[in-house]
């Protein structure tokens, strides 16, 4: 079979000819690298040729291109991967998505795709209950948080600019349109808003706290002046859209959704948004759902099941309580796409900008049925406890400075004092002091793992504070032995700092 072409393999032969070879890159051993440093011209040359070839490569070649593919990609099941919000995947997903793609099937109406549309809209149906949402609510699978994030707020404006057109007395002033959101939210909020032709200062970036919480006392003073005209003597402002967050990306904070919801009583117009892509997945654990305490009063919620529960990318959701208002985004539907509604099914992307649509929804419905809501507890109860140990061992460290006392989440984020500034940076006060001092070790410590592939972790800023490390926990097999690995790896790699 050497010779044989590569397009004359069955899927059955590939998957007997690489399947091993996938298999071993989702369960690395954790002394094995988990990636290979490398610049965009090595990883070119990487491959015998990046040619969109005239004739179809042989298996040998195929072979070699594989080898260069998983060689130099990150093992993001790597148990010292903590670079990003998501990471890794069971055998499972891998199947999940497999199977997605030998039904290849667009669910943008039931008659193409029945039964990824029955799954999908039972999945909503399910999660939508476990969120708190009535029977009535809605939602849809989506390309990814951000495109929820923004479908959310388009929903919104829809929504106001149709309030507005109802109205029986017209304003006495012409309306600004703004939007509101913490100073810790994620960008998309800002790239939604560009998007819609919400220029940059109507985006109002309300003040956090040192974690990265919304003041709810900041929402309600600024509501205030909204009502008293103070905000803007020229125009009347709407703030038709607030946009909280369940899970930063950098500290994993939770804003206080029951305190927000209580100044929304007198602010009925205001749609509330949750994006709660990063820590959403909470609320399936009896420990830690009273972080999402509240979110059940809100308009909308984004969830990423592919972060915290391990779902291979994309898998993202939104969910909206009030019914039918998704209902006509899609402006006026292609009679030769959408024909005269049938008892059939529903046509989905008839409440979404996308018409090309895959079938997350099987995904989220396989992985669940096969692992059960009991094994994502465990998943994130296990990191959560880790995140716990880890930051204590931080806090006991005489040469680490963590930026919060207690985690929120799973994010972890501190300072390695090098020698050369121990006794001139010994608390959070001094750090800014030495700011680029300290910003260079933190940036060093990660490349220096990073080239060497032992751990890939992330730096982040906040506020007038240097760069410090950010770890995201993924992986409890790790356990708390591995962190502590993970410290001494950092140590190491920092003594001649």
């Amino acid at each position: 079979m050497d010779h044989v072409g590569a397009d004359q393999l069955s899927l059955v032969e590939l998957l007997q000819c690489f399947g091993p070879k996938l298999e071993q890159f989702i369960k690395p051993a954790e002394d094995d690298p988990i990636v290979r440093a490398a610049t965009a011209k090595e990883v070119c040359d990487a491959f015998d040729d990046l040619t969109l070839v005239e004739e179809p490569i042989s298996k040998e070649q195929l072979t070699r291109d594989l080898s260069s593919i998983l060689s130099y990609s990150v093992r993001t099941s790597h148990p010292h991967f903590y670079d990003k919000l998501y990471g890794g995947t069971s055998p499972v997903g891998c199947f999940s998505e497999l199977l997605i793609s030998a039904l290849n099937a667009n669910v943008h109406t039931f008659q193409a795709a029945p039964v990824m549309t029955v799954l999908e809209q039972s999945c909503i149906q399910q999660l939508n209950a476990i969120v708190g949402f009535p029977e009535s609510a809605e939602g849809l699978f989506c390309p990814g948080g951000a495109y929820s994030n923004m479908l959310a707020m388009y929903t919104a404006l829809r929504h106001t600019k149709r309030q507005l057109d109802e109205r029986e007395t017209p304003l006495t002033k012409p309306p600004r349109l703004v939007i509101l959101t913490s100073s810790a939210a994620h960008y998309s909020v800002v790239s939604s808003a560009t998007l819609m032709g919400i220029p940059d200062q109507d985006v109002i970036r309300l003040p956090s706290d040192l974690y990265g919480r919304l003041q709810p006392t900041a929402l309600q003073e600024y509501l205030v002046r909204v009502v008293d005209g103070s905000v803007d003597e020229n125009f009347t402002v709407i703030p038709f859209f607030l946009s909280c967050t369940a899970g930063t990306t950098v500290t994993g904070a939770f804003d206080r959704f029951e305190e927000i919801a209580t100044v929304l009583e007198s602010h009925k117009d205001v749609w509330f948004h949750i994006d709660g892509c990063w820590g959403g997945s909470v609320i399936l654990s009896e420990k830690h759902r009273h972080l999402m305490n509240g979110c059940q009063h809100a308009h909308s919620l984004a969830w990423n099941p592919h972060k915290m529960m391990h779902l291979p990318l994309q898998c993202s959701v939104l969910l909206v309580r009030p019914p039918g208002c998704l209902n006509g985004v899609t402006g006026k539907p292609a009679a030769y796409l959408f024909h005269a509604k049938s008892s059939l099914g529903e046509d989905i992307s008839l409440k979404t900008l996308q018409c090309g649509r895959k079938g997350d929804g099987l995904k989220l419905w396989l992985c669940w049925r096969v692992l059960g809501r009991q094994g994502f507890v465990a998943l994130i109860d296990e990191n959560f406890a880790l995140a716990q140990y880890f930051h204590e061992r931080l806090l006991s460290h005489p040469h680490v400075l963590v930026l919060e006392k207690q985690p929120q989440c799973l994010n972890i984020c501190f300072w390695y004092i090098p020698p050369s500034l121990r006794g001139h940076v010994c608390t959070v006060e001094d750090l800014q002091k030495h700011k680029t001092a300290v910003s260079h070790c933190t940036t060093t410590i990660v490349q220096r793992l990073r080239e060497e592939g032992t751990a890939l972790s992330d730096v982040a800023p906040m506020g007038d504070f240097p760069y410090f490390l950010r770890v995201v926990l993924h992986h409890p097999q790790l356990g708390k032995q591995g962190l502590d690995r993970f410290l001494d790896h950092v140590e190491r790699v920092a003594r001649d700092l």
